[in-house]
């Protein structure tokens, strides 16, 4: 299996990346190499890939001199070449929008385990006679509906309240 090797840069928030973007843009510019670099935005729990930089991974003590060595990490991983098609082919219609009056966010998990949330914004009714809630994608927006069907594992509302099936604690 083919290998991607990804340097990391953390921030605590959007101010302090733009604060320190041009430093950071400097460092990966006297250092390319073979790695990608991503910065991940701590506050709004955002990922940034930097498309037109890479990085030399024998050179990261720049980055952890001018960063901190708690806010980069070096990473390879596998990229798998198997694709694996477990969607079905058609996706519902949406045949109505409803606006979301809760705190309730999607949770989504990636390929190595980690879940991130995303706010639910609307809600669509389906040509299949179901209630799909559409979130806020930090790419595109709201989430296409085939991401809303099949990419989320699960729901939570404001402050990751969840009960399994059953109710409550003192319900059951």
């Amino acid at each position: 299996m083919a290998k991607v090797k990804e340097v990391w840069v953390r921030f605590s928030d959007t101010e302090t990346y733009f604060e320190k973007e041009g430093e950071l843009h400097s460092i990966l510019a006297n250092a390319s190499g073979d790695c990608v670099v991503k910065v991940y935005i701590e506050n709004i729990r955002s990922c940034k890939e930097l498309h037109d930089w890479s990085f030399d991974k024998e050179q990261l003590s720049l980055l952890t001199d001018a960063f901190g060595e708690e806010n980069v990490r070096y990473r390879e991983r596998e990229i798998k070449k198997e694709i694996k098609w477990s969607r079905p082919t058609e996706v519902p219609k949406i045949k109505q929008l409803l606006p979301c009056m809760h705190d309730m966010y999607a949770v989504m998990r990636d390929d190595e385990g980690y879940s991130y949330k995303c706010k639910v914004l609307m809600y669509g009714l389906c040509s299949d006679g179901k209630v799909y809630p559409l979130y806020f994608d930090h790419e595109l927006g709201i989430s296409p509906l085939d991401e809303a069907v099949y990419d989320v594992c699960k729901y939570e509302l404001e402050g990751g309240e969840i009960w399994p099936e059953g109710g409550k604690p003192d319900e059951q």
